[in-house]
Order: C-alpha cells, then sequence, then structure tokens
C-alpha cells in the first residue's frame, strides 16, 4: 500500500511504514495534485482489455454474462473507483457485476467506502456509479486471505508493499497467489515502477545511501520472477509526468517549498526534513539532472505494466 506510503498503496512493508502512512497520508494528495499518472494508468487499461485477452471486454459489455474485478491493495480508491464507473459505463448495467477489494488498511477502506458514498451520492440515478461486493482488511500475502477469482484482477502500484521483496521465494508466492485468483478467460495487471523511471532511478540512490542492504523493486525483476515461475504474462509500459514547480523558488533554484517536500517525501517513502544533510544534497542533484534531462521541472515515471493470464493449477 514506508513513511510516503499513499492512501493507493496501503500495503504496507512493515508496522512501522503502515503508522507512517497514516500520519503523513497528505503527502499522496500533493502527489496525486502534480501528476497525470493515475489518468495515464487508467487510459492504459482500458485500451489494453480490449484486446487482452480476446473477447473480454465484449463480456464486460454484456450485462447478461457475469464479470467480477478484484483489486488488490485497493486503499481508497484512487484508481479503482473511476476504473469501476468506466467498466460501468461500457456495461450500462449492475446486472452480474461484482467488485471484490483487498488492502490491510482499516484507514484505507473506511475512505474507500466514503469515497463510493460520495461517488453514488452525486449519481444517486445512475446505472454506473461504483459498487462494491466486499473489502478485505487482510494482507494480501497472508496464508488466511483466499482471493475470489476474478475476470480481471489488478494491483496498482502495491507490489513495492507485499510481502519481502528482497526475498525470492515472497515474491514467487504472491505472485502465484495472484495469478490464481485471475479465471481461465481473463486477466491480471500489475503496474510496478521500471527500471527506466525517474522514480525509481530516485529510490534507488536513496536506498544506497541510507540501506545498502535493500534493493528497490522493479517491474523488470517482477517479470523476471513470473517467468521463473511459469506465470504466462506481457510487459509493456506507461508513461506519466510529476510536476515539480513546487521544488523551485521563482530564481529557478532547488528549494523545495511545503508541497515540495511532500511529494520527494512521497517519492523517497521518507521524510524530506529528517534526511541527513548529505543525502538531501545528493537526491537534490539527482533530480537537478534528471529535470534537465527531461527539459523542464518535472520528473517522468515509467511504469511496467504485467499483464497476466490464468495459469495451470497444481495438480
Amino acid at each position: 500500500m514506508t513513511g510516503a506510503t499513499p492512501p493507493n498503496e496501503g500495503l504496507g512493508q512493515s508496522d512501522a511504514e503502515q503508522a507512517a502512512f497514516r500520519q503523513h497520508s497528505e503527502r499522496f494528495g500533493a502527489f496525486l495534485a502534480n501528476t497525470n499518472q493515475k489518468v495515464r494508468t487508467q487510459e492504459a487499461i482500458l485500451e489494453w482489455l480490449k484486446d487482452f485477452p480476446p473477447g473480454l471486454w465484449q463480456r464486460l459489455q454484456d450485462p447478461t454474462v457475469p464479470f467480477s474485478v478484484l483489486y488488490v491493495g485497493a486503499g481508497n480508491g484512487g484508481i479503482e473507483l473511476p476504473l469501476t464507473g468506466r467498466f460501468l459505463q461500457a456495461r450500462d448495467s449492475y446486472a452480474n457485476f461484482e467488485v471484490h477489494c483487498e488492502d490491510p488498511s482499516a484507514e484505507m477502506e473506511a475512505q474507500f467506502r466514503e469515497a463510493l458514498q460520495a461517488v453514488e451520492r452525486s449519481f444517486p440515478d445512475s446505472l454506473v456509479s461504483p459498487r462494491l461486493v466486499d473489502y478485505a482488511v487482510i494482507p494480501f500475502e497472508d496464508p488466511a486471505y483466499i482471493p475470489p477469482e476474478a475476470d480481471f484482477a489488478l494491483a496498482s502500484h502495491v507490489w513495492y508493499y507485499i510481502g519481502n521483496h528482497n526475498d525470492r521465494k515472497s515474491i514467487e508466492d504472491s505472485l502465484l497467489k495472484f495469478a490464481r485468483a485471475i479465471k481461465s478467460d481473463g486477466a491480471g495487471l500489475i503496474t510496478v515502477q521500471s527500471q527506466a523511471s525517474d522514480r525509481f532511478k530516485l529510490r534507488s540512490l536513496y536506498l544506497e545511501l541510507t540501506d545498502p542492504s535493500e534493493t528497490e523493486l522493479s517491474g523488470e525483476e517482477l517479470s523476471q520472477t513470473a517467468t521463473l515461475v511459469d506465470i504466462r504474462h506481457n510487459l509493456s509500459t506507461i508513461t506519466s509526468e510529476v510536476n515539480l514547480s513546487s521544488c523551485f523558488d521563482q530564481n529557478g533554484d532547488f528549494n523545495p517549498n511545503d508541497e515540495g517536500k511532500l511529494i520527494l517525501s512521497f517519492i523517497l517513502r521518507a521524510d524530506w526534513d529528517g534526511l541527513d544533510p548529505g543525502v538531501q544534497a545528493a537526491v537534490s542533484a539527482k533530480i537537478l539532472r534528471l529535470c534537465y534531462v527531461n527539459a523542464g521541472q518535472h520528473l517522468k515515471f515509467i511504469d511496467s505494466a504485467i499483464w497476466i493470464s490464468k495459469i495451470a493449477e497444481p495438480e
């Protein structure tokens, strides 16, 4: 779902990170107000679902055919609720449509349900407002959690927080669990930062400076692990931008204001003001180089989109 774990990334690597998330959820709000990542992801999902796998989009459009969706690490529904609305617009009916959510945070469940009510109040007579069947408050990797089978399953930027990504067996088990929750003619999507993403580069630098024993998870690594355990998948990318104008003063010097510090804290998953001055200086220099390459006061986020089809059940 770390110090900057956002509402839509509610899966916690540790209790300390979950506590930090609850205390500093405003970081995600600052990030969300300065990026088109969620919009670009939603657009990509809708585009790809029409082609992968064959017939899935047609089933989604047919209200006489049962269709279920599973959101892993649903958080407060930042992408899940509007995406569900788009699904139902295509379907034009609630009939035979189910939405299942999972997240370990009770706070996120409460925010999700509040957001859902707000949507329903806005469209009281609409047939296309999102509906929720169940919201399981439990870590995805918990053996007690058995996800329902779904026609479409989504885990949007939550795999950083599922289990221990420095433990290959932990990654393998979580990927297999996700894949087995997908129906035989359905599809699943995991979005994770690519190694080419500015976000990955900054997080990797931060870990190198503060905890060299830790490594940052990438979509390429997750894809390789999926291949090792025979999970059939396709790998694509989604590109978005993050506006960092709040990190520069009127003279163009790097001098983040309060909003800028929140964005940086979100990206690094650590409190910007609490960083060692040497770490701040190194990260600041890296940001300046990235902005120079990007020809503007913004970062380029390149996300891996890992499409997974149903694997054979173990005998």
